[in-house]
């Protein structure tokens, strides 16, 4: 168990910063590599920062500091459209009827993104993930959306895919990408999938969803033209 009530203390503002997505990538790691200590025999939680830490170096980056993420963090999410280039979600545009869809992608419970930061936090790159529910086949599949970049490093878009297809792992779902996607950001595909997937909603009114027709799409939509996504990237 944990020694002291002061142990406690700092453990839990450790967990607070760790759960910030802005927190620099140095301090990220290093709270991370003083846990095992703290922690005193606990194994439990040992575990589960282990695996916590593993993940963290999963995907390299091309510079230091860098890392590749699976968040839902408001802050990431809220600037998910502004930090990177040619996003109709970019919050300091006049485009309301497209850039009101940022709620969407902040209170649909289903909806993630894929990022890749740099050691500020800010956004380099991003795409959005989401499962979405096959009816005929009584499954859910894991949708990857566009990509969108805020740096011209040529690496990024693998970075960000490397990242979609270890989460889809980890999920147990099949990844899939629209035929627009496919075009977009070059993904090798196994081929079409049959069966549309389908969003059955969200707490918001809009959602923005590139494979769908955009802010057109709205919280309730299916994507038809699927394909497969291929494991080797």
């Amino acid at each position: 168990m944990l020694q002291s009530e002061k142990s406690r203390i700092i453990i839990q503002m450790q967990c607070l910063k760790l759960l910030n997505s802005r927190t620099d990538v140095k301090e990220f790691k290093k709270i991370l590599e003083e846990f095992p200590a703290r922690l005193g025999d606990y194994p439990p939680f040992k575990a589960e920062i282990s695996k916590l830490f593993q993940k963290i170096y999963r995907v390299p980056t091309p510079k230091d500091g860098w890392m590749v993420k699976d968040t839902d963090d408001w802050q990431d999410l809220h600037l998910c459209g502004t930090e990177v280039q040619g996003s109709c979600l970019n919050v300091s545009n006049h485009e309301v009827v497209n850039n009101k869809c940022v709620l969407g992608v902040m209170l649909d419970g289903k909806t993630r993104m894929i990022a890749v930061s740099d050691e500020k936090g800010v956004l380099k790159a991003r795409c959005f993930a989401r499962p979405l529910w096959v009816e005929e086949k009584g499954k859910f599949v894991y949708d990857i959306e566009r990509i969108y970049i805020g740096d011209k490093d040529p690496d990024l878009p693998a970075l960000v895919k490397k990242m979609c297809l270890r989460r889809a792992e980890a999920l147990g779902l099949e990844p899939v990408v629209s035929g627009f996607c496919v075009k977009m950001d070059k993904w090798k595909v196994d081929g079409p999938y049959s069966g549309g997937a389908e969003s059955k909603g969200s707490r918001c009114e809009w959602e923005y969803v590139d494979s769908a027709g955009g802010a057109s799409a709205g919280p309730v939509y299916t994507i038809d033209d699927l394909y497969r996504v291929s494991k080797d990237q």
